[in-house]
């Protein structure tokens, strides 16, 4: 879904992502893609070395902050469900998946600024996403699981039914959140694309139907090829 998303968006075409650093004269210095030739970039990435390490705790910070300011209470009817929400979305991970989606404009427009600026919005409603789905895949008809991240799971705290409602209010707000927050800058129908494959990817034949998919295998003695690859493609 990131990387589908980007590319509908058609950013122009160039690569190297910024965080690369190369070996000076007894120095590491940090080189930013700047507009500099391709072939100067990727002999620099070729010869240097990426610091894969420094670049997620990078980008991590950058999308912790987004999250945070994603889902705040906005009347005192709200509280208990935005709390519930902002529970497990702010719970901490590696954030890999908005961290790809920054990765995939940054690849394409070789502008580390920019990535934040255009694709935070889809970084977050990922995540948003992710979350949602262990929400629900915590409760117990589903994995009936106690902790996540070593801290109570979400149903634990709030129960089952504020718990569900959070998951669903999480998902709506995704594709609000692109909506909403993706800039101007981007042309409209290429956001409306980005919602139209979001939406693809969590449906029937997206997440939740993979999830259906995995419950039923579960129940079985075996599985196919076939149905495993269906479940994780």
């Amino acid at each position: 879904v990131t990387l589908l998303s980007l590319l509908c968006l058609q950013w122009p075409v160039s690569y190297v992502p910024s965080a690369v650093t190369r070996q000076g004269v007894g120095t590491t210095v940090e080189t930013g893609v700047t507009s500099r030739g391709l072939g100067t970039r990727i002999s620099e990435t070729l010869q240097g070395k990426f610091n894969l390490e420094n670049y997620l705790a990078h980008r991590k910070k950058r999308v912790e902050e987004a999250l945070e300011a994603s889902v705040k209470s906005r009347s005192p009817y709200d509280k208990k469900i935005t709390e519930a929400m902002r529970y497990s979305l702010l719970a901490g991970g590696k954030r890999i998946r908005p961290v790809m989606c920054l990765a995939g404009h940054e690849l394409i427009s070789g502008d580390a600024a920019a990535a934040e600026k255009d694709a935070m919005a889809m970084g977050v409603a990922i995540e948003m996403i992710h979350t949602m789905s262990l929400v629900h895949d915590d409760l117990p008809p589903l994995d009936n699981d106690d902790l996540r991240r070593g801290m109570p799971t979400n149903h634990k705290v709030y129960g089952e039914d504020v718990a569900i409602l959070a998951g669903d209010a999480l998902l709506s707000e995704a594709f609000a959140h692109v909506a909403k927050a993706t800039p101007s800058s981007v042309p409209a129908e290429r956001t409306l694309e980005v919602l139209r494959r979001l939406g693809d990817s969590v449906g029937p034949v997206g997440l939740a139907g993979g999830q259906v998919m995995d419950l039923e295998c579960e129940a079985k003695h075996s599985a196919t090829i076939e149905e495993l690859q269906w479940i994780h493609e």
